[in-house]
């Protein structure tokens, strides 16, 4: 009984270190949902969820983790949760949390493989690096079909297909196709809102659709209706079933294929599983152009992964997404395979406690909001022609933080253009509302 109350002791103490070791804004979050609690879940949801009926609520996936955690833990496991926790965390726009929860479930990395990573790039000889967007475009400009993966908690990977955008549309790629974007019978996402898909109302996700709507591209919802019902395969041949629709439909399509993690591997997993892209090369006979860009960020998949890629960046000092060549062609790290290119993306500078990154190249511009309501919590910046108050919340921010800088300012990235911004507090309710123009 004693051994059994020491270990319950020290899995108290631990908790208790864990949660005191998370930013004020996150205890804050913490406080307030044990003063007022929201409304369990259905416990028939498995997954936490920032769409209430027909509107969005950027704080209440983050209540629900916080209020109900042990649960969804047990539910879950710890590794799913810290995931989906992290993929919320960075929509409403807290990055670093993010990046601290994708890797809370990782082990430790050994002294001895450490060693073996620091070795390993300590002799990687005439490794040139090349700025990525500007490879891919040159590359993609030969291909019909351009598949490339994001992780779901890493609006970065948006960042840097909305940085293809332009010069794939002037070489003739007309067509999106996002996993993401709802995919139900007589729906073509034609606007953004909260109906369009669930990534889409990240922020970054958002603009990415704003402007391949912008550009004229059409967007394409794949992902399998009924992929409750499937394995992993069936899921992925169902997807590609859609894409190839879009081929067989326009014989000239040139397509864009935005899919998470590995479902654009072109080589079998195992016995069972057969990626979407391999589904489709079988079904199209198009070899696709395949980029990767989940291993090389930091954070990475795995925690070893995370260690190479801060090292590698250290080491070579990459400031922005990049392709290592040897030989004028594509060096891939780590021994991967069953991608065509690697795209290694730089650690994050932070300034005014949000990545410089969300720039989105000199797309965005850093505008700083002053903390000038009473109980202010959240900031989120609205495009004024979309704004309308009695809809606020089936609309997506152009940006929007709950990360405030040490001075008290939100930084927010905008556009040129004309804003709403509307102050929220910690329970989510708004406060004010006030219009800026950003200058060019």
């Amino acid at each position: 009984m004693k051994r059994i109350f020491s270990v319950l002791l020290i899995v108290t103490i631990t908790c208790q270190q864990a949660v005191a070791q998370e930013p004020a804004r996150l205890q804050n979050l913490r406080r307030y949902v044990s003063t007022y609690p929201p409304v369990a879940a259905d416990s028939a949801r498995r997954h936490l969820t920032l769409v209430l009926g027909s509107a969005s609520h950027y704080l209440y996936p983050l209540y629900q983790a916080f209020a109900f955690e042990q649960r969804w833990r047990t539910q879950m496991g710890d590794r799913n949760f810290e995931q989906f926790l992290a993929q919320f965390l960075s929509m409403a726009g807290d990055y670093s949390a993010a990046l601290s929860y994708g890797q809370k479930s990782y082990r430790p990395v050994s002294e001895a493989k450490k060693r073996q990573i620091d070795r390993y790039i300590d002799q990687l000889k005439r490794v040139q690096s090349m700025e990525a967007t500007a490879y891919v475009t040159g590359r993609a400009m030969r291909e019909r079909v351009l598949m490339i993966n994001e992780a779901f908690d890493k609006p970065q990977h948006r960042a840097f297909v909305y940085s293809l955008l332009d010069k794939l549309y002037e070489e003739g790629y007309r067509y999106l196709a996002m996993e993401t974007l709802r995919h139900a019978a007589g729906f073509q996402p034609t606007e953004l809102n909260v109906f369009t898909g669930h990534y889409t109302n990240e922020p970054i996700g958002g603009e990415l659709v704003r402007h391949a709507l912008e550009k004229g591209y059409t967007l394409v919802p794949y992902e399998d209706t009924t992929a409750a019902g499937h394995t992993p395969s069936q899921r992925d041949s169902a997807q590609a079933s859609h894409l190839y629709q879009v081929i067989k439909k326009d014989s000239s399509a040139r397509m864009i294929v935005l899919a998470g993690y590995g479902h654009i591997a072109e080589d079998p997993v195992g016995e069972d599983y057969v990626p979407m892209a391999l589904a489709f090369k079988k079904l199209s006979n198009i070899d696709p152009l395949t980029i990767d860009q989940t291993l090389m960020t930091e954070g990475s998949t795995f925690a070893e992964g995370a260690y190479f890629h801060a090292q590698l960046t250290k080491r070579l000092a990459i400031q922005e997404p990049v392709l290592l060549l040897q030989k004028q062609q594509p060096f891939k790290l780590m021994d991967e395979t069953g991608y065509d290119i690697q795209v290694v993306h730089p650690a994050s500078v932070y300034e005014d406690g949000r990545p410089t990154w969300l720039k989105m190249g000199d797309v965005r511009k850093k505008t700083l909001i002053a903390p000038g309501e009473r109980y202010m919590f959240m900031v989120q910046a609205y495009y004024e022609d979309e704004y309308q108050p009695a809809i606020v919340d089936q609309l997506v921010p152009a940006d929007q933080t709950f990360a405030a800088a040490d001075n008290g300012y939100y930084a927010l990235y905008l556009r040129p253009g004309k804003y709403t911004i509307v102050y929220r507090d910690i329970a989510y309710k708004k406060l004010a509302e006030k219009i800026i123009e950003v200058k060019p």
